[in-house]
């Protein structure tokens, strides 16, 4: 079991980014705007070729108030609107313990249908981590060495993202029942921390590799190891971290070998990739191998349960502002401007729920009620 794939991020003392541009090197460009709203933000993400701009997918997050990740849920923009695609619900059930079900969106029968569950045991427990650690980066399925949106920001760095086990369940939908099929284990610590790297066959762990975590200071990697095998090869996997003055990441070095059973080299890559903060402490700019990003902020924050203060208030611009309205699972339900001097309202046809009201870069939770 291997995956090279990548996190969606926001640090807790960093605001949410207004715009993420991903320019590839093969001249295609990606970029998300992005918007907050109470216990969440959202990312509307775009695809440019040949100078054409696409709708290509809309992605939401939504934290409890003690800055725990509990929902996840994305769209993928099909010819005319967007479609429900992938969905996460994120489980607590016991301290240091953490569940993240993936379930996909099966149109024929209009529902999600459950996939995967991933459990973390003894890892971090707030959001702004998990989407860095396994759990996240597994469920997202990014590009680890090419680079790919959305946020870049550094992962599988900290040693407390690793926790002390892994374990990957895949839903059997004829028992309705998840059956474990790998995960990884703490086999040894020392100078480096050792993770025994298994598929499950049945009540057996088969071993199929292992990593080695080496801490710098705290809870700061400065070198990474893993080698899988399957029948046919290995491959060997090295991370090297540098960190500038503050602490912050600046540049992960990955070299990739493959080699035979045998020991015979096949191949080798390396994978640099590059990190630039400004003086806040915000990532502004990453370098992959795929391409370059650009982060630009405004004065967004994640807020946990602060209140809304958009419905209600009175439009004082001197035009009509358009107002988008999102269902919990970020459909839009209704879009329509507001003239000036009318009041920002849930519009009065829409059944009871949960929604999100979009004005310019303003977003925030509603509830409505209908006796």
């Amino acid at each position: 079991m291997r995956y090279f794939l990548v996190s969606w991020i926001i640090l807790s003392a960093q605001p949410l980014p207004d715009k993420i541009v991903f320019r590839r090197v093969s001249g295609d460009t990606l970029h998300a705007d992005c918007f907050t709203f109470q216990g969440g933000w959202m990312a509307s993400i775009w695809q440019v070729q040949a100078g054409q701009s696409q709708p290509w997918r809309r992605d939401s997050f939504f934290v409890d108030s003690l800055r725990r990740l509990r929902l996840y849920l994305s769209y993928t923009f099909d010819q005319q609107a967007y479609q429900p695609t992938k969905r996460w619900r994120i489980d607590y059930p016991e301290a240091r313990q953490v569940t993240f079900t993936e379930e996909f969106y099966e149109q024929s029968l209009n529902s999600f249908i459950p996939k995967r569950r991933f459990t973390l045991w003894r890892g971090a427990s707030q959001w702004d981590s998990l989407l860095r650690s396994w759990l996240g980066i597994m469920a997202l399925n990014w590009s680890h060495y090419e680079g790919a949106m959305p946020i870049p920001h550094p992962s599988l760095s900290e040693r407390t993202l690793w926790g002390d086990s892994l374990l990957v369940e895949e839903f059997d939908s004829g028992a309705q029942v998840y059956v474990a099929v790998g995960g990884y284990a703490k086999r040894s610590g020392g100078a480096c921390d050792t993770f025994l790297i298994y598929d499950q066959q049945g009540l057996n762990r088969v071993e199929r590799g292992f990593y080695a975590l080496c801490v710098l200071a705290g809870d700061k990697l400065r070198y990474i190891r893993d080698t899988f095998c399957t029948l046919t090869d290995c491959i060997t996997t090295e991370r090297f971290f540098s960190y500038d003055g503050m602490g912050l990441l600046v540049i992960d070095s990955v070299v990739l070998r493959v080699y035979t059973p045998q020991g015979q080299p096949v191949s080798q890559g390396s994978f640099p990739k590059r990190y630039f903060w400004d003086t806040q402490g915000r990532l502004n700019r990453a370098i992959y191998a795929g391409g370059e990003y650009e982060l630009t902020y405004g004065n967004q924050i994640v807020a946990l349960n602060e209140a809304g203060t958009l419905l209600g208030e009175r439009n004082e611009a001197q035009k009509p502002e358009e107002m988008v309205v999102y269902d919990w699972q970020g459909r839009v339900v209704w879009q329509g401007e507001i003239p000036p001097g009318e009041r920002f309202q849930l519009p009065l046809e829409l059944p009871s729920g949960v929604y999100l009201c979009r004005v310019r870069n303003r977003v925030i939770k509603a509830v409505r009620q209908v006796p």
